[in-house]
């Protein structure tokens, strides 16, 4: 990793902690967000992962629409540091090529066995 992508990756572990903490006092069952990115291609690349404890949880913030305040957040955030996300990428619902992706501890350990770095590794 070069250095500027080092510094660029910096400026997103900060900034998603800050968005961290906030969503932990305005979200129940809201647990942990993360991101990857593969630097040569930035920031199509860019990959964040928002994680809520269970199912049924991340279900009713997806039926009730909060996913989307959510990614507004996540978007305007990443813009006081000069990232754009790809608009059309923004949907929570859709599983291919988006950039924010809404997951739960719960399919963590049903599907991976709650290996969060393999899970982590299969995010296009």
């Amino acid at each position: 990793m070069r250095k500027s992508d080092k510094k660029i990756d910096n400026d997103i572990r900060i900034i998603l902690t800050s968005l961290c903490e906030s969503l932990l006092e305005s979200f129940e069952g809201f647990e942990w967000l993360t991101h990857k990115a593969d630097y040569k291609n930035f920031p199509n690349s860019l990959r964040i992962l928002v994680v809520f404890d269970t199912d049924t949880r991340l279900q009713s913030i997806i039926s009730s629409k909060i996913e989307t305040q959510i990614v507004s957040s996540i978007c305007r955030y990443l813009e006081n540091i000069n990232i754009k996300l790809n608009a059309k990428n923004n949907k929570a619902n859709k599983k291919s090529d988006q950039q924010i992706v809404f997951d739960s501890e719960e399919s963590c350990i049903r599907e991976s066995g709650g290996n969060w770095s393999k899970r982590l590794n299969n995010l296009r």
